[in-house]
């Protein structure tokens, strides 16, 4: 054990949310609509990666439609920021997504912008399509760097990091090639997730509730 945690019952079902996503993704997304979906740190002024401002910006003047998918935590810490935004680009073809799913911004949006979100593995490994991270010396992590994230595998083989002056360099030649290879894809999500693609609640809910 790492940091001699009280010991949990782990139960074998899978990861039903990404089962959830995957039955209610479209292929017919939009490609010329872009998801921005920053998280959140403590390290950022209001908590929030004010540099998304400037891809907004360079997006809409490309005449993207860009949806603006804040972090929870935004709408406690950054709410003035959001209101900003809204009033800045509100004749524009900017959008502020406040559904709790993100299944309506997923079937829409051709290619995903995150600074360190988890939001990022989720859109590629269901929607087959690529996210760009845009890179920063701040990381939302607490843990020891001699881990190996399943996210930091993921990067490596399928996502794009770059800094913010490499994104307006090459962001159009990577939405050229935004979609993904599935096979690929599916081997990376067996090899980490437990009974991907077959989880099924009523065993999870047998399990909860036999406990």
């Amino acid at each position: 054990m790492i940091k001699n945690l009280k010991k949990k019952k782990i139960l074998k079902t899978g990861y039903l949310y990404f089962d959830y996503l995957r039955n209610n993704i479209t292929k017919n997304f939009d490609n010329n609509t872009v998801l921005l979906a920053p998280s959140w740190s403590k390290h950022y002024k209001n908590f929030i990666n004010e540099k998304f401002n400037k891809i907004i910006d360079f997006l809409l003047d490309k005449n993207f439609n860009v949806i603006f998918r804040p972090h929870p935590e935004h709408y406690k810490r950054s709410f003035k920021y959001l209101e900003f935004l809204k009033d800045k680009y509100c004749s524009k073809n900017f959008k502020l997504d406040y559904d709790a799913s993100t299944i309506n911004s997923f079937n829409k949006s051709s290619i995903l912008i995150t600074d360190f979100s988890g939001i990022a593995l989720e859109f590629s490994l269901i929607c087959n399509r690529t996210s760009i991270y845009i890179s920063d010396n701040n990381s939302k992590h607490g843990n020891s760097d001699e881990i190996n994230y399943l996210e930091v595998d993921f990067k490596k083989k399928f996502s794009q990091t770059l800094s913010l002056e490499n994104f307006f360099l090459y962001f159009d030649n990577i939405h050229k090639n935004t979609i993904l290879n599935k096979d690929q894809l599916d081997n990376f999500a067996n090899s980490y997730f437990y009974n991907y693609e077959n989880s099924i609640s009523k065993i999870t809910a047998r399990e909860l509730i036999s406990l």
